[in-house]
């Protein structure tokens, strides 16, 4: 008699909650997805890019680990050095400023190599490459929208801290 009523009294509970019991029980969402380059600075395609000072970014679509990213620029086929590294945003934005000059006048490809992980391990596949070609004159100002990303990025870090109860 005691199990009946336990079972009617669990039946009643799983009919409360909208349930039949016969749902299957799942666990917290499994992030299964690589990270995505989502904005580049400067933009595919773009031309009259300061080449003094170079800092170039890519934003992605989730935090990536800092040792995972392999960033190249190429001229004619080149590579061009002399970069440092540096992330901003929880590991969204991902910057490169040069310590040398850029040709002016020249078409550059960064890459970001494939091998970029996420925080969990998932990989990105493919290499990400895109172009700009650097201004004739001599310019004085960083690119504005480089700016914009970490501006952006740090906005969704204080909302996101927000969300989460300002634990971080």
């Amino acid at each position: 008699m005691m199990h009946a009523v336990r079972v009617l009294v669990f039946s009643v509970l799983l009919s409360a909650l909208g349930m039949t019991g016969c749902e299957k029980v799942t666990g917290p969402k499994v992030d299964t997805e690589p990270p995505r380059i989502v904005e580049t600075d400067p933009e595919n395609g773009a031309v009259n890019i300061p080449a003094i000072p170079a800092m170039f970014g890519a934003s992605f679509s989730e935090p990536v680990q800092e040792q995972s990213i392999v960033f190249s620029l190429t001229r004619d086929g080149n590579p061009v050095p002399g970069f440092e590294k540096f992330f901003k945003g929880s590991l969204r934005i991902g910057g490169f400023s040069f310590r040398i000059d850029l040709a002016y006048g020249a078409t550059f490809v960064a890459t970001i190599e494939s091998g970029l992980a996420d925080t969990v391990g998932n990989v990105m596949l493919q290499d990400y490459s895109w172009s700009f070609t650097t201004e004739d004159q001599h310019a004085k100002s960083l690119p504005l929208r480089l700016h914009q990303l970490v501006e952006r990025a740090d906005e969704q870090d204080t909302s996101a801290n927000k969300a989460e109860g300002g634990v971080r």
